[in-house]
């Protein structure tokens, strides 16, 4: 036997969305085992009437040279807990399907993969699946004994031993035709790696977690009665939007669209704004951090060790390979306000000994704060934390080859100054000046850089000077308030002609794709990337050798200009459909990639090194390592700076810090 697909169906009390599949193995119990051996034919094993594995399957998981195909990890991880650890199930014996349709922006469910590569699977098994899942799978208050449903409903049982089988065929089938081009090498070892820090997990703070849900549900509380008092009574909870837009239009004539937070700060601010509506916005502000919820799924999601396990998804985030978060979202923790940064350890204190209210104004906005400190090192042990500084950034400035910029951050001079500085014809010193009076200069050379370099204009750049109003006050912020489109445009422009390199790009990329469309098995290069289409796939190849993949591209003429398109999942819907395709977002998703394959090897590295990692955010490395001298961020800072073959004369940088407990440097 080459190798062996498995697919498991399984029973837990755990509540799998919510808890994450660590968590649920826990209190898990094997149901069925789907397997198949090479080309054999499928077999389904019942462990609730023969709970023994056969010889064939227990031959298979001791023999390192078969390989082990499951549709997602969850199989591994239940089998690993399952067998006590009896089997050596390395991460490089098994192959995830759902993982290296992911690797080529292809959609990662068994559903969404059979219909796009049009697979003979029974529709209707996939479509009744749920409801047999929710027959099988999940406790129920009708039935006390789970083991005693399949001799109560046996049609229904014998439906679901099939359709077990039937995801096995289907997996195979998958396994035949997807592509392998960004599933092996390193790529496959990114995915070891990542997979390798899910098992690992991390360590919570569980008496700091247990009292920042006491006190959210206290806050909240609190909030309804005064949203309630402030409203007459027409809204019992500032979380109810529609019945809260519907008492604002109705009792002050403001016909809100939305309550985002961005068009709640804009009515907060706004000095003509009635007192009363005031009160009844910020009560829906501060009840809008829902991040206090993150504390709830860190508790619901806790393995019995106190650490969480399974917080990364390996490609998660779309066509430029990067792990996206799930059960408490890693990859999207709040800002620390920037008021509260120097007081998070006390912060902390006060929510476990319940006296926040007597140090700090908002507990809502303390509990917030202080989500990253709940993540703590085991005892012995500390974090050294290292992040590549500005990689995107300096990514950009590599692939456009934007001297003067490659320039600066090999220097180390600081690109927000310089870039206003050179946009606006000024003198650094004069840009470093303002700073001391508040940093509008500073702050709008900010904005341009992380909201204009890939093809954003006049909405993205206010867009982005939303987000950062909150760090200026005074002077500063009514200048910033203060800017009209006709200032903006002017920005943008003065912004372009400092980066024309980078503008250049954005053609380059555009007019390479186009003609590799247009003509298959052809290389089109534009500077270190360079681009060939291959039956229905465009692939965009970068320095490190992987491909950014296109599905079913085509060019559409309409006598005026000509129009990229492919399939894809869209990034705010997440549905699969067509896709526009053009330099500014082609250059995005260019510099992301690349950032990634550059913080991968860093993390490898890392590990080589000692450093085991144990939860990477964004660019930044976080590792559990013994206190002492022998581990530092300095030192794992080194490894993250070191040159790469790939991106010769690329400058990196890298910040950091050690610690006890996870921040926000």
């Amino acid at each position: 036997m080459q190798r062996l697909f498995l697919d498991l169906e399984t029973y837990s009390p755990v509540n799998l969305n919510k808890a994450g599949a660590y968590r649920y193995a826990e209190e898990a119990h094997i149901l069925l085992i789907g397997w198949a051996a090479d080309d054999g034919p499928v077999g389904v094993i019942d462990l609730l009437q023969w709970p023994k594995l056969p010889k064939v399957l227990l031959d298979a998981f001791s023999d390192p040279q078969v390989e082990l195909v499951s549709h997602g990890d969850f199989d591994r991880i239940l089998l690993e807990r399952a067998l006590n650890g009896r089997f050596l199930f390395v991460k490089e014996r098994w192959h995830d399907t759902m993982a290296r349709a992911r690797a080529h922006s292809l959609p990662g469910g068994l559903k969404a993969l059979c219909a796009l590569y049009k697979l003979p699977e029974d529709q209707t098994k996939l479509s009744e699946e749920h409801g047999l899942i929710q027959l099988f799978c999940v406790p129920r208050t009708d039935v006390a004994d789970f083991r005693q449903r399949p001799a109560k409903r046996p049609k229904e049982w014998a439906r679901f031993v099939r359709y077990c089988a039937m995801d096995v065929e289907a997996m195979r089938a998958l396994y035949r035709k997807l592509p392998m081009w960004n599933f092996q090498g390193r790529e496959r070892k990114a995915y070891c790696l990542i997979e390798t820090i899910n098992d690992r997990g991390f360590k919570i703070d569980l008496e700091l977690t247990e009292k920042a849900v006491v006190l959210a549900e206290s806050e909240t509380r609190r909030l309804n009665a005064q949203t309630q008092k402030a409203t007459n009574n027409d809204v019992e909870k500032a979380s109810q939007r529609d019945r809260l837009l519907l008492h604002i239009c109705t009792e002050y004539g403001v016909p809100l669209e939305n309550l985002r937070a961005d068009t709640v700060d804009k009515w907060v601010n706004h000095p003509d704004t009635p007192s009363a509506l005031r009160e009844v916005l910020s009560l829906r502000q501060e009840a809008s951090k829902t991040s206090t919820a993150k504390y709830k799924a860190l508790l619901r999601s806790v393995c019995s060790d106190g650490r969480i396990r399974g917080a990364l998804v390996f490609a998660g985030a779309g066509r430029t390979m990067r792990m996206s978060g799930k059960i408490f979202q890693p990859q999207n923790l709040p800002r620390t306000p920037k008021h509260l940064a120097k007081s998070i350890d006390l912060a902390i204190e006060c929510i476990k000994d319940d006296s926040v209210a007597l140090f700090f104004n908002n507990p809502l906005e303390v509990l917030v704060a202080c989500i990253r400190g709940a993540l703590v090192p085991k005892q012995g042990h500390k974090f050294s934390v290292a992040d590549e500084a500005n990689i995107e950034g300096r990514g950009l400035a590599w692939l456009a080859d934007e001297k003067w910029k490659l320039q600066a951050f090999a220097a180390g001079k600081d690109l927000y100054v310089l870039g206003y500085a050179r946009s606006f014809d000024v003198s650094v010193e004069e840009v470093l000046e303002d700073e001391q009076q508040g940093g509008a200069m500073r702050l709008l050379g900010k904005v341009q850089e992380l909201s204009l370099g890939y093809g954003g204009s006049v909405g993205a750049f206010t867009k982005m000077l939303q987000v950062y109003l909150a760090f200026v006050s005074g002077k500063a912020k009514d200048l910033l308030l203060s800017l009209d489109e006709k200032r903006v445009r002017d920005i943008v422009h003065r912004w372009r002609e400092a980066n024309s390199s980078i503008v250049g790009l954005w053609y380059e990329l555009e007019r390479a794709a186009r003609n590799a469309i247009r003509h298959p098995g052809v290389v089109f290069p534009a500077r270190h990337v360079s681009f060939r289409r291959d039956g229905g796939w465009l692939r965009m190849r970068l320095p490190s050798g992987r491909y950014i993949c296109y599905w079913n591209p085509e060019v559409e003429d309409d006598g005026k200009r000509s129009t990229l398109w492919y399939w894809g999942i869209d990034s705010y819907t997440k549905q699969w459909k067509r896709l526009s395709m053009w330099g500014g977002k082609t250059a995005e998703q260019a510099t992301q990639a690349m950032a990634y394959d550059i913080f991968i090897e860093k993390l490898l590295d890392a590990e080589a090194a000692g450093y085991r990692i144990v939860l990477p955010v964004h660019d930044e490395g976080v590792a559990e390592v013994p206190d002492g001298d022998e581990y530092s961020f300095e030192k794992l800072g080194e490894i993250f700076t070191r040159p790469i073959v790939w991106t010769p004369g690329l400058p990196l940088g890298y910040g950091g810090y050690d610690g006890y407990r996870f921040k926000k440097k």
